[in-house]
């Protein structure tokens, strides 16, 4: 794992996180948070940078075993972009 606080840090490849940020901004983020991931949103706080903002969200989904709640939740704000996301993941499973 990479070194948060090298100037190295390579991006991370992940297409969850690359569907989060092209869905929401940073305020939908905090609202997607509050309303139905409220463990994560109470852990926010207002000098918290979007990027860890969202590593939290994600980190919860994964070990809460709820993506398909996220996903859900991001179609109903964006679904061509949700839709593309999947066919993304399905086409990876495939190959």
């Amino acid at each position: 794992m990479p070194d948060v606080y090298s100037k190295e840090v390579r991006p991370n490849n992940d297409p969850l996180r690359d569907l989060l940020n092209a869905v929401l901004s940073d305020d939908a983020l905090t609202v997607l948070c509050s309303n139905h991931f409220r463990p994560v949103y109470e852990k926010f706080n207002a000098r918290m940078a979007r990027t860890t903002k969202v590593q939290r969200l994600l980190d919860y989904v994964r070990q809460q075993d709820q993506v398909q709640s996220l996903l859900a939740r991001l179609e109903e704000i964006n679904p061509v972009e949700v839709a593309r996301y999947r066919a993304q993941q399905t086409g990876r499973a495939g190959a």
